[in-house]
């Protein structure tokens, strides 16, 4: 009876340490992702607790080095805040740079995806993983909703999406005026429906 107890004690204990360790590590997790959101153009100037708000909407995905995220081609219809590097690769051999060679890199916090999310276009270009990457995202759903209710983020994300219309004008690449309308359309409607 006595080894019996001190089982069923020993297992209590060990049950309520798993638990507190868990909470701790989800406690530490959470702040992690606060912190580089915070460091991201796009939310930096949102204070901790709307940070906060947004959580729910933040999912995790890692990549291997070497790894595609997505195809020039494919659907667009997730925001990513990169936590590691990717590389951005040309799609189409055009401008004198051969086909999937890299064109610009993304490093820690910096968002990307926006521009298909604004226009509702395939994606423009192949994203791949530098080296060991993690990426938070966040779907077009959710990105549409926190648009609508943040000025200041819609404002955000528009000087992120001219700014990166004029990169692609200044390099030549095809079709760079025509997107950089059709985002300015597609983000006053997102904002508009949310007045």
């Amino acid at each position: 009876m006595l080894v019996g107890s001190g089982f069923a004690i020993g297992a209590i204990i060990y049950s309520v340490f798993s638990r507190y360790l868990i909470q701790k590590r989800r406690e530490h997790d959470a702040k992690e992702l606060i912190e580089l959101l915070s460091r991201c153009d796009l939310l930096r100037h949102l204070p901790p607790q709307e940070i906060e708000i947004i959580l729910p909407s933040v999912r995790t995905r890692r990549l291997a080095a070497g790894q595609v995220l997505f195809n020039a081609g494919d659907p667009g219809d997730i925001l990513y805040i990169v936590r590691g590097e990717i590389e951005i690769l040309e799609a189409n051999g055009s401008n004198g740079v051969p086909r999937d060679q890299p064109i610009a890199s993304l490093r820690e916090g910096e968002a990307f995806g926006e521009m298909a999310l604004l226009s509702g276009s395939p994606r423009t270009a192949t994203a791949r993983s530098a080296g060991d990457v993690e990426l938070l995202e966040i779907d077009r759903k959710d990105f549409e909703r926190l648009v609508a209710e943040d000025q200041v983020l819609a404002r955000a994300v528009e000087q992120l999406s001219h700014d990166r219309a004029l990169n692609n004008l200044s390099a030549g690449t095809p079709g760079a005026a025509s997107w950089a309308a059709i985002a300015s359309r597609s983000l006053q409607r997102v904002t508009q429906r949310g007045q």
